[in-house]
């Protein structure tokens, strides 16, 4: 019997009852289907053919990989900046969108396993950059509430930590927990005195509303209660004259750490009665304008970092005259 299936020009044709009909041409070898689902499907399958085609060249493979190792090296560079920088931002905010549509087009070329298996590259390099921003944010809210007081940065550190004198630092509070996210970290501020002072270093605490575990000090650490936009008592800042002229005494390395809240005014008025105690300044005046001279960060905005409570300035030039009696 003739197979059809060699007879050169016949053209064969079927109707089932399910509607569907085949029509084939032998000598093109050619299969039509009029099934609309089924043409739709066909469709569709060439598209994902032609887009898994595409995705899987070398040409796309190597730009993705190449883009890939440019988000690690802008990544690596932004950690490395202490300032954020804006043309690196919108650099990675475009590779982000890159990165998107790229795992987009994975899952409907090869489907959702594929585009989920290179969401989780994307997503670790995602959370690297974040972590890194979280870094960033976090430098410019302490820059933010530091306002233009000199900063200690340099070596792995940025602290909101000044020297006034060679043997006199005056900082703003020593935190943890959420308040470390805007003001000096307890940790980085003893890691920063340990390798710079080594056991050289006293703190002083002059704040009445805070207090925290002295160990990070090494328990050299003592407290002058004073409130918060107040005065200390007199014999409190003779007691804190006394105590800093003595631990200079007792060895010529030794430095002081003073600080309040934010570091300005109680701490500006007991740092320029120890300057006067110490004699390295003459006058209340000259207390006064040292410290402010040696908190204020000019580059960075003209605000006065000194003490500016009246009160407080009285309370110096008090001292200054029993101090001269």
């Amino acid at each position: 019997m003739d197979n059809p299936l060699h007879r050169a020009g016949k053209t064969t044709s079927m109707n089932a009852d399910s509607g569907v009909h085949v029509k084939i041409n032998f000598n093109e070898a050619v299969l039509s289907v009029d099934d609309k689902t089924s043409a739709e499907q066909t469709a569709t399958d060439l598209y994902r053919y032609k887009l898994r085609r595409f995705i899987e060249s070398i040409g796309f493979r190597l730009t993705i990989a190449l883009l890939f190792i440019s988000d690690i090296i802008i990544i690596i560079i932004s950690i490395a900046q202490k300032e954020p920088s804006y043309k690196l931002n919108m650099i990675s905010t475009i590779l982000s969108v890159i990165f998107v549509m790229h795992i987009s087009l994975h899952i409907v070329a090869q489907g959702l396993i594929v585009g989920v298996r290179l969401f989780r590259l994307v997503h670790i390099i995602r959370t690297i950059r974040i972590l890194q921003h979280r870094e960033h944010f976090k430098t410019g809210s302490r820059h933010l509430v530091g306002q233009n007081k000199k900063r200690t940065i340099g070596n792995g550190f940025d602290l909101d930590l000044c020297a006034i004198s060679d043997r006199i630092i005056a900082m703003s509070f020593p935190s943890k927990g959420k308040d470390a996210f805007f003001r000096n970290d307890i940790v980085d501020v003893g890691h920063y005195l340990d390798i710079t002072y080594g056991n050289h270093y006293r703190v002083y605490n002059l704040c009445s509303e805070r207090f925290y575990d002295t160990t990070f000090f090494h328990n050299r650490v003592e407290r002058i209660l004073i409130d918060d936009h107040n005065v200390p008592r007199l014999n409190d800042m003779i007691r804190m004259a006394d105590s800093v002229t003595a631990w200079f005494e007792e060895n010529e390395k030794n430095v002081i750490a003073v600080y309040c809240k934010g570091g300005k005014g109680r701490t500006g008025t007991m740092i320029s009665v120890a300057l006067l105690r110490t004699g390295i300044c003459e006058t209340a005046e000259k207390a006064l304008d040292l410290f402010a001279e040696g908190r204020t960060d000019l580059r960075h905005g003209k605000q006065y970092q000194g003490v500016e409570t009246p009160s407080q300035t009285r309370y110096v030039g008090y001292y200054d005259k029993i101090l001269h009696i």
